[in-house]
C-alpha cells in the first residue's frame, strides 16, 4: 500500500520539497489512510497470528475447551482494528511513506537523506560526539570497545 500510495501520490504532484525539508503532512497521511480504506486492506497483527497457533495447539492438547472463554476474549482484544492502528502507528507509517515518497522524486539518495535526520544511531553517534564525558570516556586506557 506504501508503495502504490506513493506512485499515486508521485503521478498527482510534480514537485515536492527537498529530501531534508518533506515531511510527510497530517494531510498527505490521510489521504494514505483513505487510499488504503478505498483499497480494501486486511492485514493480520504478528500477536493474531501467534494466538491462533496457540488455540491450534491448545485443542490438541486439549486444553482449549476449558479456556475457551478467555481465548475468544484475548482473541477479541488483538483483533486489528485499522483505525486505532493507523493512530498509534502514524509515526511508523509516516517514515515510511517519507522515504518512498522522496524516492519516487529523488531516488535512493534522496531516500537516504530524508532518512538521515531521524536515524536514531546517527542521532546517538552525534549526542555522544557532542558529550565531552562520553566522547573522551572511550579513549580511557583500558576502555574496551564492543559492538553490541
Amino acid at each position: 500500500m506504501v508503495f502504490d500510495f506513493a506512485t499515486k501520490f508521485s503521478n498527482e504532484n510534480a514537485t515536492i520539497a527537498s529530501p531534508e525539508e518533506f515531511k510527510v503532512t497530517d494531510d498527505i497521511y490521510n489521504q494514505f489512510i483513505g487510499f488504503v480504506k478505498q483499497n480494501n486492506f486486511v492485514y493480520e497483527s504478528e500477536s493474531e497470528e501467534e494466538l491462533d497457533d496457540l488455540i491450534s495447539h491448545a485443542k490438541k492438547e486439549k486444553y482449549y475447551g476449558p479456556a475457551q472463554s478467555e481465548f475468544e476474549a484475548l482473541k477479541a482484544k488483538l483483533a486489528p482494528n485499522f483505525d486505532k492502528d493507523a493512530t498509534d502507528f502514524s509515526d511508523e507509517v509516516k517514515e515510511l511513506l517519507t522515504d518512498e515518497i522522496v524516492s519516487r522524486y529523488y531516488y535512493q539518495k534522496g531516500a537516504i537523506r530524508a532518512a538521515i535526520h531521524d536515524d536514531k544511531g546517527i542521532k546517538k553517534a552525534i549526542d555522544e560526539l557532542n558529550s565531552e564525558t562520553a566522547y573522551a570516556g572511550y579513549f580511557k586506557p583500558g576502555t574496551v570497545i564492543s559492538m553490541n
